[in-house]
């Protein structure tokens, strides 16, 4: 496994954890989780990773869901890194061209960008 490779299942799990328990200091995120049923699908390479977001839970795992309201398929590490660490603006994932394919309705990615655009403010330069 490239070194790459390593550090996007890291920061999966980073920004789950995160994502997670973000809702015990912010009332407005903690808000927004309530009501929601979504299952996000990650791959990149050979690595998949989910996260089932249910009665305000967050919870991911590696493997592949079974049906996610949506997937994001990354060519490679390298763009994914850059979409996990804010150098991409998830509302500009256009920029990454046939490096990310989507498959799922792309007004529920918009409505859910606030998990992740979360854990990037809230984490600084550490995702």
């Amino acid at each position: 496994m490239e070194k790459e490779e390593v550090v996007v299942k890291i920061m999966m799990q980073v920004i789950n954890f995160a994502a997670n328990e973000l809702k015990h200091v912010d009332e407005d995120y903690k808000n927004k989780l309530q009501g929601l049923d979504e299952v996000i699908q990650w791959k990149v390479g050979d690595i998949a990773y989910y996260v089932e977001i249910k009665g305000g839970e967050i919870k991911g795992a590696f493997g592949t869901a079974p049906s996610p309201s949506f997937t994001f398929e990354f060519k490679d590490a390298e763009a994914a890194l850059g979409m996990f660490s804010g150098q991409l603006d998830i509302s500009d994932i256009s920029k990454l061209g046939d490096k990310l394919k989507i498959i799922g309705d792309a007004k529920k990615i918009q409505e859910l960008s606030f998990i992740l655009l979360s854990v990037q403010e809230n984490l600084g330069g550490l995702v």
